[in-house]
């Protein structure tokens, strides 16, 4: 007979993260007819992993062979795990991995949540194979549209290889997709219940001990365990959704649509590459005390000079900072941007001379380790996330305190009836002319991201790569040594 005890223990872990009421177990099943949207999927961002958070500098020969191992080949299998997660779920999948009819296989997890204790072992039946020496399971994934909430979403985080630090991050989360995280819970038929606290508290620490091993592998950063513990109940969640931030948070967010596009080098000044690095500097994995978050970003220059990077040739540059990072900035012969950041000096080509012994600044630069730029990237640089000025971004208003999102002109631009170099010039915009910010858009053509201003006499767009504005790409509480 069930003693009190395991019906409390029972319902701790298998109602505990339920995110809507009661449901059957999970289902494993192949899905063939998803192969070809997973292989489409692009990464937003860098890849990293846990080795990242030292920040060294890495060659184009490293990245080429991390890009490798990560490929997924031509004979993919998708294994799709949905519904509530029970007992029992972890060996039906490990079940269905072995029937695998191909070598190459990615997990697809779409779950309300259910038992935590299973998620853990669900985990463990894929780190397996992902911490082998010849993986066969390329990545886990949460699609575009689904929900990956509770106990799916310590499952999701928790298939992850912790053994080999240099690997990349395989913990892919499409724009669109939801991760969300959250701790355990009592349900509220047991709250008043006080007999087995013991019961509890081993949950939690059973939960707390899968962050910390989260943390302590160096798959994610402190952080995520601190937003997570801000969450108890059963329908509140720190949510990830495939954009900069599950980035920070160590995920690899991917689209197969505009935020993955190419970005381009038309129309880059110096400061538009200054944005583009701290974007990287702040969001990235390099661990940051609080004074090199403050003082470790390129400052852009007041009168930031373009990028030149003539068609055909492989252009490079490089800026160092006051806090010990430094950036590369690379123009392929089509124009194509890639980029990478590092602790350490700028790196400027042989024969370069300096103007003075400070390592701050622009200067030609040699070759480095660099990964491509996206519109997701530039978007973010410039603040304009998903379309849209981001609600969150921090704006610098002692430029210009009569207007809310202030910037400035930075170059003669012609000003636009829409956002499109072949719509209607209503006029043309003066270098130093101060605007107020008061919308964007994000396109996949050469300039990615389009502001609409307010000059004081009339509404327009114009590229956002002449706008210099004023806001702040930190904050102190982003720091990962905080």
């Amino acid at each position: 007979m069930t003693s009190w005890a395991g019906r409390l223990r029972a319902g701790l872990t298998g109602g505990l993260a339920l995110a809507a009421g009661g449901a059957s177990c999970a289902e494993v099943e192949f899905r063939p007819d998803l192969a070809e949207h997973i292989t489409a999927l692009q990464r937003i961002y860098p890849a990293e992993g846990p080795s990242s958070v030292i920040g060294n500098l890495r060659s184009a020969e490293q990245l080429a062979q991390t890009a490798r191992l990560s490929a997924l080949g031509s004979d993919l299998t998708v294994i799709h795990l949905s519904g509530a997660i029970e007992t029992g779920d972890a060996e039906k999948l490990k079940a269905v991995i072995e029937k695998s009819p191909s070598y190459n296989k990615v997990i697809v997890f779409e779950s309300p949540g259910g038992s935590f204790l299973e998620g853990f072992k669900i985990a463990e039946v894929l780190r397996y194979d992902l911490e082998g020496q010849d993986p066969g399971i390329k990545g886990v994934y949460v699609i575009g549209g689904a929900q990956c909430l509770s106990a799916c979403a310590i499952a999701f985080a928790l298939s992850v290889d912790l053994v080999h630090a240099d690997q990349a991050d395989t913990r892919f989360i499409e724009h669109g997709a939801q991760v969300g995280f959250h701790m355990g819970f009592l349900p509220s038929e047991k709250a008043t219940q006080q007999a087995e606290v013991g019961q509890v508290l081993n949950l939690s620490y059973d939960i707390s001990a899968a962050y910390s091993r989260l943390l302590n592998g160096g798959a994610n950063p402190p952080s995520l365990f601190r937003e997570a513990l801000k969450h108890r109940t059963q329908d509140s969640f720190f949510y990830l959704q495939g954009n900069v931030e599950a980035w920070q948070m160590g995920f690899s967010p991917v689209s197969r649509g505009l935020l993955a596009h190419p970005a381009y080098a038309y129309g880059l000044d110096e400061a538009g590459a200054a944005r583009l690095c701290n974007t990287l500097i702040v969001h990235g994995r390099a661990y940051k005390s609080g004074a090199e978050l403050e003082f470790g970003t390129v400052d852009p220059p007041e009168e930031p000079k373009p990028l030149e990077a003539p068609e055909g040739q492989t252009t490079w540059f490089s800026s160092g900072t006051n806090g010990g990072f430094a950036c590369a900035i690379m123009a392929g012969p089509d124009k194509r941007l890639q980029a990478s950041v590092w602790r350490g000096s700028r790196q400027c080509a042989d024969g370069y001379r300096p103007a003075d012994e400070f390592d701050v600044g622009w200067c030609p630069g040699k070759p480095v380790g660099t990964y491509p730029v996206t519109a997701g990237m530039i978007g973010d640089a410039y603040g304009c996330v998903d379309g849209k000025l981001h609600p969150d971004i921090m704006w610098n208003n002692f430029a210009d305190k009569t207007r809310k999102h202030p910037g400035r002109v930075s170059r003669e631009v012609n000003f636009r009836e829409s956002p499109d170099l072949k719509a209607g010039v209503i006029g043309k915009l003066q270098p130093g002319q101060k605007v107020d910010i008061t919308g964007c858009q994000l396109l996949p053509d050469f300039q990615a991201v389009w502001y609409e201003v307010d000059t004081g006499s009339g509404r327009g767009w114009l590229s956002a790569r002449f706008v210099y504005p004023y806001l702040l790409q930190y904050r102190l509480d982003e720091s990962s040594g905080q």
